[in-house]
């Protein structure tokens, strides 16, 4: 019997066929090695895990007195400290200085100037969007 014939059959490894709802079952075997594994976030952090929220360790410890000034509640045990995780997280976006707008524009104007520098050089020349 072929393969083909096998698996109409609902006799083919892995596969089952139900024919009074009309529906197939297949077991497909995929490689371990074709996987990625993710790791959740841990919860509580601790300086030992800082990096998961974007700090180094220094940084975090450093951020602990404005967070618990803030109202934010600081877990001790020995020279470990511990925050939860959606608080913190939330803390550090708000304090998080936002740019000014002026600032923002400078920038602009000035990576355009040096964009349009080095196409200088290079003998390519800016043309405005529909000045063509």
């Amino acid at each position: 019997m072929g393969d083909l014939q096998r698996f109409r059959s609902g006799r083919h490894r892995g596969t089952n066929i139900d024919a009074d709802s009309n529906t197939v079952a297949i077991t497909v075997e995929v490689p371990a090695s074709r996987f990625t594994t993710v790791q959740a976030p841990p919860d509580p952090v601790s300086q030992l895990s800082a990096d998961s929220v974007g700090l180094k360790r220094r940084a975090f410890l450093e951020t602990l007195a404005p967070y618990e000034a803030a109202g934010g509640v600081v877990a001790r045990r020995g020279k470990l400290r511990l925050v939860r995780r959606e608080p913190f997280v939330a803390f550090l976006m708000a304090s998080r200085p936002m740019p000014h707008p002026a600032i923002e524009q400078d920038a602009d104007a000035r990576l355009r100037a040096g964009a349009e520098r080095f196409l200088a050089s290079m003998g390519v020349e800016l043309v405005a969007e529909g000045s063509r």
